[in-house]
C-alpha cells in the first residue's frame, strides 16, 4: 500500500466541516470547555446568535453557525438526532482529551476509548444539540502499518 499525498498547494483539498445550531453561543462554550476548541473568528448576527464562527483544535477547525432558512436547507439537528453530522479529529495525545472530556462529565458513546481493527484509538461524543464528534489516533494520510 502506498502513502496517500496531500494536495500540493496552499491549501488545497483541506476540509472545514461546517455544523448548524439552535444554540451556537452554548454549542461555541461547550466545544471550548469541554474539548478545547479555541475561538479562532466568532461573527454575532445582531440578533443574539451567531453567524459565523471558526474554531480551532490543533491544526483542525469547524465552523459553525445559528441554525437558519437558507438556499441548501443546511439546518441543525433535529429534536430525534436526524440531520446530526459527524466531524474527525486526528489527535495524538488520545489519552489526555479522553481524560479532558470524562472530566467534563461527557461519556463516550462506545464506553471509553477503544482499539480498532484499522489501528486506531478513538472515542466519540456527541454535543449537547446531538453532532457527534470522533477523535482518534488513525491519520488517513499515512498507509497502514
Amino acid at each position: 500500500m502506498t502513502e496517500i499525498q496531500p494536495g500540493t498547494g496552499a491549501g488545497e483539498g483541506k476540509v472545514c466541516p461546517c455544523l448548524r445550531y439552535s444554540d451556537a453561543v452554548a454549542a461555541i462554550d461547550w466545544l471550548c470547555r469541554v474539548v478545547g476548541f479555541e475561538q479562532q473568528l466568532v461573527v454575532p448576527d445582531g440578533q443574539g446568535g451567531i453567524a459565523h464562527a471558526q474554531l480551532t483544535l490543533g491544526a483542525g477547525l469547524v465552523m459553525l453557525s445559528s441554525d437558519r432558512e437558507d438556499q441548501y436547507g443546511f439546518r441543525a439537528p433535529h429534536p430525534d438526532g436526524t440531520g446530526a453530522a459527524m466531524c474527525c479529529f486526528l489527535i495524538s495525545r488520545i489519552d489526555d482529551l479522553y481524560a479532558k472530556v470524562m472530566a467534563a462529565g461527557v461519556a463516550a458513546l462506545e464506553g471509553g476509548v477503544i482499539e480498532t481493527d484499522y489501528g486506531s484509538r478513538c472515542f466519540t461524543i456527541k454535543d449537547p444539540e446531538g453532532h457527534l464528534w470522533h477523535f482518534g489516533t488513525y491519520d488517513p494520510w499515512q498507509a497502514p502499518a
